[in-house]
């Protein structure tokens, strides 16, 4: 049964040839029979898709072998593999670099949230008539401040990492490292970057409402002060007697002891300005509030609104004791 078989190829064989070789001859159609070949020397394969493609001058050293058919079969499968794996790393990188400016977006957010913390902080720490440095609202925002940048290095550093992942992992399970391990623990950063900027804002305001509610409380005896009267514009209030009365109008008042130490009130009538911008300060007598207006160390400006009328009280180089006495004496006469 063997043989048979074996002469039923061997025939079937010689016949195409003969066959695909009589049509070619004739001009006519070629047999469609795949027909591979081995270089018995280089051990190439070359595979042909009829017997009249192979070359009249291929050279006697190529030989039909079927187990071209295999390799090539075997190679074009492995090829096509490897293209799909390509094309799911390269489907990764893309994600890593959309996830890395998404990121760096925010990042650039919080350096802006950063910097609106840091200006509100100074002008809390201005906002008092009592020195303070608000030293932990600082170093929480310092911190915060250096998570940031150590945030930066890390984003850019994200295609170095998912490149190691790439290599090390399967594309699925690359992938979900990237997006599970790598890209959600910066989001994790971010959120504990954005809290502790909050919190440096809340310290501080914390701070300031524990200064003011001691400078509120706080006494400063002025029984021996002098009293300065405005009788067209119905108020008054009270400075240190080694102090002298330099300039004197209506509205405009410049009291001194050595030109350095100084209190300075303007008044502004029918004037008008965004009073939300200003926080409060304290009280006057009369229920009306003192509003913090403005600072520049050693300088700070704090005004007062009855009516249309606003009342600014400058004060420079002055302690803090002195600022409240001249601030909790002023009251409107009328």
């Amino acid at each position: 049964m063997k043989k048979i078989t074996i002469i039923l190829i061997l025939f079937t064989f010689s016949f195409s040839s003969v066959f695909a070789q009589s049509s070619t001859s004739s001009g006519g159609v070629c047999i469609q029979v795949i027909t591979p070949l081995r270089n018995s020397k280089t051990n190439e394969c070359k595979i042909f898709p009829t017997p009249c493609d192979v070359p009249a001058n291929l050279g006697v050293e190529w030989k039909q072998d079927q187990t071209c058919l295999q390799e090539n079969s075997t190679s074009t499968a492995t090829s096509t593999k490897q293209s799909k794996i390509e094309q799911r790393n390269e489907k990764i990188r893309n994600y890593t670099a959309q996830m890395q400016e998404r990121l760096n977006v925010i990042v650039g957010n919080l350096e802006r949230t950063a910097l609106r913390v840091e200006t509100q902080i100074n002008k809390l720490a201005s906002s008092t008539a009592t020195s303070t440095d608000l030293s932990a609202a600082r170093a929480k925002l310092a911190d915060a401040k250096k998570k940031i940048e150590e945030l930066k290095t890390g984003i850019a550093g994200l295609g170095q990492k998912t490149e190691e992942v790439i290599a090390s992992k399967t594309p699925k399970t690359a992938f979900s490292t990237v997006r599970e391990k790598l890209v959600k623990a910066f989001v994790a950063k971010i959120k504990v970057i954005h809290k502790e900027l909050l919190d440096s804002v809340k310290l501080a305001k914390k701070e300031i409402a524990k200064i003011n509610a001691q400078n509120a409380t706080s006494t400063q005896d002025v029984s021996d002060w002098k009293t300065y009267r405005n009788e067209k514009y119905g108020f008054e209030f009270k400075y240190p007697s080694g102090f002298k009365l330099a300039i004197s109008t209506d509205r405009n008042i410049f009291i001194s002891n050595n030109n350095v130490n100084q209190i300075v009130v303007d008044i502004f009538p029918d004037f008008k300005d965004d009073i939300s911008k200003f926080s409060i300060f304290d009280k006057t007598k009369d229920g009306l509030n003192i509003y913090f207006a403005e600072s520049t160390p050693p300088s700070y400006t704090y005004v007062i609104i009855k009516g249309n009328v606003w009342f600014s009280l400058q004060f420079n180089n002055l302690e803090s004791k002195i600022m409240l006495g001249v601030l909790k004496s002023f009251k409107f006469i009328k």
